[in-house]
């Protein structure tokens, strides 16, 4: 690998915070995608392109693992640069939607003005080569930690608490059904007797009449729950569960005209763990195929529409609990690193949603 490649590579690595994608069959080429970035992916050429030719060629194979890509990582657009190292400067380069073609070291400095001072290292020869090495393998190994820790084996056992709370609950109003009269999550007792308990206690009742809506939350909950309890650690997990259940309860009380009562159960609060789910795969898309973002998605999508055409079902509920579930994971983040931008726009983001669902249900009842 020549001095200049591993100097740029260095530089997107390193203070860009890219990461190497891995593709079979290339050479003299190196892919780097970032999809918090302008430009998602970057691809680094640093074979000769004399002709048009060559270049069309070239192109029309970066579209082609583009889509790739895009299908992989679940991706609407994916913008992407293409940094020619070695390119006929008298080649005419094409206008390509979300392509930016780059053929000169200036303009390399115009996207980049920090890259000279970045790329200025007083090695050189076999010295800048170990160093650049060097670092790469420093780097490499922090961010293996890093997904290591969020990936671990763990044992969901705030998970099969809930569950285990949950079918004991049920058990007891078995016993005595009027215990839900004091737990339910009227709109009336919650707004006008100042009975709070209930944005949460609902969550953990479910029909004494109705054993198959305990069952199907449960096995939903076991399937679940433990990918959140893993991927975001327990206490973000009880945080995720519990905020999702009051907003889904709520956005029912604010806006669901055709119940005096929000529904039993812990459907909200599940719906929060879908949107965490959601959220973690979109944020990890570069680590984990899209299988389980779209999975997760297509889930959400045909029990709302379900829900629609279903009597008795609390839609406003499963909204509730599933935007509750996104914003409180964006507020309390995965185990990647984030800016201070980043960390106030999701608290900015967590305290608009529970300030207009608060709002929808003190001046919004029916």
């Amino acid at each position: 690998m020549k001095e200049e490649l591993m100097k740029l590579v260095h530089y997107f690595v390193i203070n860009q915070n890219y990461e190497a994608i891995n593709i079979k069959g290339i050479k003299d080429e190196i892919w780097l995608q970032n999809f918090k970035k302008t430009f998602k992916v970057i691809k680094i050429v640093d074979k000769e392109i004399k002709t048009k030719e060559e270049l069309d060629k070239d192109i029309a194979k970066t579209l082609i693992l583009s889509k790739k890509i895009k299908r992989r990582t679940f991706s609407f657009s994916l913008p992407i640069q293409i940094i020619y190292l070695n390119i006929d400067k008298n080649i005419e380069l094409p206008s390509i939607n979300n392509l930016s073609i780059v053929d000169t070291k200036e303009k390399l400095n115009m996207f980049y003005p920090d890259l000279v001072d970045k790329t200025n290292f007083s090695e050189t020869g076999v010295k800048l080569i170990n160093r650049i090495t060097y670092d790469l393998n420093v780097h490499s190994k922090e961010v293996a930690k890093e997904y290591n820790n969020t990936f671990k084996k763990d044992t969901p056992y705030f998970t099969y608490f809930l569950i285990l709370l949950n079918v004991l609950v049920y058990l007891f109003s078995l016993l005595d059904n009027s215990l839900i009269n004091y737990f339910f999550a009227s709109k009336i007792p919650i707004v006008n007797l100042g009975q709070y308990y209930r944005l949460v206690t609902y969550a953990f009742f479910h029909s004494p009449t109705d054993i198959f809506h305990l069952l199907f939350n449960m096995m939903t909950l076991y399937w679940i729950g433990p990918i959140v309890e893993k991927y975001f650690g327990k206490i973000k997990f009880i945080f995720i569960y519990f905020l999702s259940a009051i907003s889904g309860a709520l956005l029912t009380i604010g806006l669901n005209m055709n119940l005096r009562f929000a529904t039993v159960g812990a459907s909200s609060a599940i719906f929060g763990l879908l949107g965490a789910i959601i959220f973690f795969a979109y944020n990890y898309k570069d680590r984990i195929t899209a299988s389980l973002l779209k999975q997760m998605t297509v889930i959400v999508i045909i029990n709302l529409i379900f829900g629609f055409f279903q009597p008795n079902v609390d839609n406003f509920g499963h909204l509730g609990g599933l935007l509750g579930g996104i914003v409180t994971a964006m507020l309390l983040g995965t185990n990647k690193k984030r800016n201070i931008i980043e960390m106030l726009s999701s608290l900015i983001v967590f305290i608009g949603l529970y300030l207009i669902l608060i709002y929808l249900s003190l001046f919004m009842v029916k």
